[in-house]
């Protein structure tokens, strides 16, 4: 004899499912239309990138590079001097050859630090008015902010790391 048994949900199971879709949708659903937190992390990325970028090929080609961090403009940029703009033979090419290596950041993020710094060929950091080998930096903290987030980037003493 066959037994005829109906398969499927019951009306409670697909009650609590539907309240945990809900509850989800109502948690992490804005978090997936916040543009800005997005951008604000890109940038992040981008910044952390150039400083390594600057320092790596400050060590490669065994000379000074210069780091301008400009707050209202919202850029970072890379020259060999520390006249900011960089006249076009003092521009440091990017790692795709755009002269001069900028990036900039996305609207709803801002970059909150200024100022110009240089790499030495060892790849240790200075402010601008330093002589090698003397210098007068201390650790630089550059934060970005953006989609309700403040990320920080840190600039180390002795190595030049940042992280």
């Amino acid at each position: 004899m066959k037994s005829s048994r109906c398969t499927g949900f019951t009306m409670v199971e697909l009650i609590v499912t539907i309240m945990i879709v809900g509850i989800l949708a109502a948690v992490a659903g804005p978090r997936f239309f916040e543009i800005d937190a997005f951008r604000a992390r890109g940038f992040y990325d981008e910044a952390l990138a150039a400083l390594h970028y600057a320092q790596k090929t400050a060590i490669a080609q065994r000379r000074s590079i210069f780091i301008r961090l400009d707050g209202a403009t919202e850029t970072i940029t890379a020259c060999y001097t520390s006249v900011f703009p960089c006249a076009a033979a003092d521009q440091v090419p990017g790692p795709y050859g755009e002269r001069p290596y900028t990036i900039t950041a996305a609207s709803g993020v801002d970059l909150q630090a200024t100022g110009t710094y240089f790499f030495d060929a060892l790849g240790r950091p200075y402010n601008a008015a330093d002589t090698v080998p003397t210098s007068t930096f201390s650790a630089l903290t550059i934060s970005i902010v953006g989609g309700g987030d403040t990320r920080a980037i840190t600039v180390e003493r002795e190595t030049g790391y940042a992280r």
